[in-house]
């Protein structure tokens, strides 16, 4: 008698591989490629003062719009990492090291996410998808603000989507998860007006006792999204609301630049489709490949959705990326790529569904679609894996090499690697002289912030050590100058990151 699989086993034991593997790609060898520039210092300073200090954030990360003006996020950012920060003992690495548990906890959110909206399947194409994507990987290997969106949205979508389909009951959580979106990342505040698209566009579905319990869940649901905001909104009535009213004024003013709609709306899916192209691959690709695949991706979508295979699950998923790509044209000045964080789960997410129901259907020319689309798909879906032979990447992109000979070759590499920063005491006014190497690549360009904060948690004082001084090398594994050899004499040397710190005297 043949013996039954067991699925659900065979399900996990998946499932479980694939976050592993996507354990490995985001903490090997971390200690050594994690950055540290001007925002990683900041952010780690106030999460320091936080819990080395006791000065409580009130407000979180600035951020700049169109015309300038900087405006302030709620605190929530901040929270979240002076934990990881105060059980390191003050190193940064222990902010990088939660932000790539975070990473791998979001692995395990697709997989959920997907699974309910189609299958198991789905679930695991969309997990294996964000467990080896190589933009990902960067995003969840430094401290930056918008590094946590993808766990939490991958959260978001899936509670909003129960609040639709099953019970309204979960709308309060949705509305929490929101609030904490918004308060990583001022572009996530563009799934307030889509979560309320949603729900009127999908009303029919949403099941309620009576207008007592929806309104009973719409005042949960306030009070949900008003939790991680009280401190930001402490400081706003205190303030007389400053923060506020300058983003307001910067958007909505008569003195903000404008554009005509259609050509925001241009702008603004030429950069989607840029970051569709980033997160695919690292190579320059052919731009007629990348279209070929998302022609026909959209093309079967379309299918289904008229032969009504999961219909709803994927006019959910393209409904968010439409009103996040329109909702960016009010911001088409400043369009990032960090911009798109909160988007790629999403991205994950059709693209699995389409190769789960693919897989799925009986139809030959299904079984034609599928082959084709994977072709394309693998034609440029780069998987890193050589993560020790990588030093440094500018914002984020990674440079490819850090060997002698590879950059000697590339002039492009020569001006975004920095080889080496001089921290010089001349016993002045001045604590210490930086020089860099790349002002060119990236035009003034100044973290003497990071130095700031690498002097104090490593107990280093320039003040008071006028004699010595202290080279930052950047890679670490760059060699020092021959020349340097003759002139100082290294007393110690320390590491963080790919910066190696060394104390010198001259000879």
């Amino acid at each position: 008698m043949k013996k039954k699989i067991n699925w659900k086993i065979v399900y996990f034991t998946a499932l479980f591989i694939i976050v592993t593997i996507g354990a490995i790609f985001r903490l090997a060898y971390i200690h050594q490629t994690t950055t540290f520039f001007y925002d990683e210092a900041t952010h780690t300073q106030m999460a320091w003062d936080f819990y080395r200090n006791g000065k409580i954030p009130y407000l979180g990360p600035a951020f700049r719009d169109f015309n300038g003006i900087k405006s302030y996020l709620p605190p929530f950012y901040y929270w979240l990492i002076t934990p990881a920060l105060m059980v390191a003992g003050g190193d940064p690495l222990g902010i990088v090291i939660e932000i790539a548990i975070f990473g791998i906890a979001g692995i395990i959110a697709i997989y959920f996410f997907a699974k309910e909206l189609f299958d198991k399947k789905a679930g695991l194409i969309a997990a294996l998808f964000s467990s080896v994507n190589f933009v990902v990987i960067l995003t969840e290997r430094r401290i930056w603000n918008p590094n946590f969106l993808i766990f939490f949205t991958c959260l978001f979508c899936l509670f909003l989507w129960k609040s639709i389909m099953q019970k309204i009951k979960y709308l309060p959580l949705t509305f929490f998860l929101l609030s904490l979106m918004v308060s990583l990342h001022a572009s996530a505040i563009l799934f307030f007006p889509i979560t309320f698209f949603l729900l009127i566009i999908f009303k029919r579905k949403i099941k309620y006792a009576d207008t007592k319990q929806l309104l009973r869940i719409s005042l949960f649901s306030l009070i949900a999204f008003t939790i991680p905001l009280v401190p930001w909104l402490a400081w706003e009535i205190k303030h007389h609301w400053l923060n506020s009213t300058n983003a307001w004024n910067s958007l909505f003013s008569a003195g903000a630049p404008q554009r005509l709609l259609v050509d925001s709306f241009r702008y603004s899916l030429e950069k989607f489709l840029s970051m569709t192209n980033t997160l695919l691959t690292q190579w320059a690709i052919s731009s007629n490949t990348l279209n070929l695949f998302l022609i026909l991706l959209l093309s079967v979508v379309i299918i289904f959705i008229i032969l009504n295979k999961k219909r709803l699950q994927f006019i959910f998923c393209l409904l968010i990326v439409l009103f996040f790509i329109v909702g960016t044209t009010k911001f088409s000045y400043t369009i990032w790529d960090y911009f798109w964080t909160s988007i790629i789960p999403i991205m994950f997410v059709i693209i699995a569904g389409v190769f789960s129901e693919l897989l799925n259907a009986k139809k030959i020319g299904f079984k034609i679609l599928f082959a084709i689309l994977i072709i394309i798909f693998f034609s440029f879906f780069y998987i890193p894996i050589h993560y020790k032979t990588y030093a440094n990447f500018v914002r984020a992109r990674l440079t490819r090499s850090t060997d002698k000979n590879f950059i000697a070759e590339n002039t492009v590499l020569k001006d975004m690697i920095a080889t080496l920063t001089w921290a010089k005491i001349d016993g002045g006014d001045e604590k210490y002289i930086i020089e860099r190497k790349w002002k060119n690549f990236y035009p003034g360009f100044q973290d003497g912030n990071s130095y700031d904060y690498l002097a104090e948690w490593l107990n280093i004082n320039f003040s008071d050590n006028p004699k010595f001084t202290y080279v930052i090398l950047e890679p670490f594994n760059l060699p020092l100058d021959d020349n340097f050899f003759s002139q100082y004499k290294i007393l110690d040397e320390k590491q963080f990151g790919y910066l190696k710190i060394y104390k010198t005297i001259k000879k």
